[in-house]
């Protein structure tokens, strides 16, 4: 009886042990060979159902919407939003607020659906903080220096950090590709189509985690079969505010606003070319480059005396002493501009000193 419990004894620990291999052996095969050790998958959106619009933030909401491509269930960015940035950078987003990642592998499909031309493009974005700070990888036709290349959004335009780059994205016609994103550390590689050699490389520490999006700068497209490996997550409150813009709020400024050009004089103000400005019912008026109607590129300045200490950042020392409350209006009369002053018809820009 004794040689009999022995036996049985060592059959249930074999069968533990057995039990436990067994289970490490199908996570082992639930992740694929390239995932990095450690990471889960952790995020497969379903774009077949509503639910998913209810884990995203948009910066144009409809600009977007779900729908279906030979079969498959895709996010579909239909057109360009109407969205400003307080600096130059993409203005089509959409945004997964619920979780935050660090180390992770992104991966998707994507389709362009818009016209042929060299900055033809799809983004996608990660250590997304806010709409001031955030990384993107942007897959464009035709590499330069604002094109097909990974970037920040720190506080000013979009800065390249891509070390690494192709020639370009070759998008095609009614192509689905597949895209890969991976972000260890410090280290960021991209591949596009090629999932044997990083398309891009950069490395850079300034944001830690971030939510992660989708989106182009001002195209049109769509994606598919996301997945988003990593070795944790971060689980928040969705963030319904993120691209809403707040109210404007006074500073110390206790003062009076006054009229600048009440008076009918431009003095104490210059411009690189002072007969474009002109006067009129106590507004300033000003003309766009005849050569380029649609590019209002000449910009009015304050005068700042000589020697004036500048704050960091600031090019005018004279803007430490007050407030300006601006309003503009502009009158549409040169041939292809439009109202809303979309920067990628080459409409007009403000540009504040």
């Amino acid at each position: 009886m004794q040689s009999i419990r022995r036996f049985t004894l060592a059959m249930v620990l074999l069968s533990g042990d057995w039990s436990s291999d067994c289970r490490a052996q199908t996570a082992l095969a639930d992740r694929p060979r390239h995932v990095p050790a450690g990471f889960s998958l952790q995020w497969q959106p379903n774009f077949d159902d509503d639910a998913i619009l209810q884990q995203l933030e948009f910066t144009d909401a409809k600009a977007w919407r779900r729908n279906t491509h030979e079969g498959r269930a895709v996010l579909e960015l239909v057109g360009n939003s109407r969205y400003t940035s307080k600096v130059r950078s993409p203005s089509s987003i959409a945004l997964l607020t619920t979780r935050r990642f660090g180390d992770f592998l992104l991966e998707a499909e994507l389709l362009q659906t818009g016209r042929d031309y060299g900055h033809r493009d799809l983004c996608l974005f990660f250590g997304f903080q806010d709409p001031g700070h955030y990384y993107y990888v942007h897959f464009a036709s035709k590499t330069d220096p604002e094109a097909n290349q990974i970037f920040i959004v720190n506080e000013k335009p979009f800065t390249k950090i891509s070390t690494k780059t192709t020639a370009g994205s070759h998008w095609g016609q009614n192509q689905w590709h597949r895209v890969r994103v991976q972000r260890i550390g410090n280290k960021i590689s991209v591949w596009f189509d090629d999932m044997t050699t990083p398309a891009m490389l950069a490395e850079d520490a300034s944001f830690g985690a971030g939510y992660l999006g989708f989106g182009s700068y001002n195209d049109s497209g769509m994606f598919a079969q996301v997945r988003v490996w990593a070795p944790a997550v971060e689980e928040v409150e969705r963030n319904r505010d993120l691209f809403k813009a707040k109210a404007a709020t006074r500073s110390a400024f206790d003062g009076e606003f006054r009229p600048l050009f009440k008076s009918g004089s431009l003095g104490g103000w210059r411009a690189l070319n002072m007969s474009d400005w002109s006067i009129e019912d106590s507004a300033i008026r000003g003309q766009s480059n005849p050569r380029n109607p649609c590019a209002l590129n000449q910009f009015l300045v304050c005068r700042t005396p000589a020697g004036t200490r500048s704050n960091p950042g600031l090019r005018n020392g004279i803007l430490l002493g007050f407030e300006t409350a601006l309003s503009t209006a502009i009158h549409a009369r040169a041939r292809g501009y439009t109202d809303r002053g979309d920067s990628a018809l080459g409409g007009p820009r403000v540009r504040v000193f």
